[in-house]
């Protein structure tokens, strides 16, 4: 696969075989990002865990 993307444009794996194209739009609020970002990894780890990872992840 030869891409000829913008900025913000690119391709997706989704379900481990199906490759989707994107358009990501402008981060107008990166702390925001990055704030969801770090609560949806520690809402994946607390579940993985079984509910005994930590509340509040490191701060970077």
């Amino acid at each position: 696969m030869k891409a000829r993307n913008k900025r913000g444009e690119g391709y997706l794996l989704v379900d481990e075989y199906d490759i989707e194209r994107v358009k990501i739009e402008q981060i107008k609020d990166i702390e925001a990002l990055d704030n969801s970002i770090r609560q949806a990894i520690l809402r994946n780890a607390t579940e993985r865990a079984g509910g005994e990872a930590e509340r509040e992840p490191p701060a970077p």
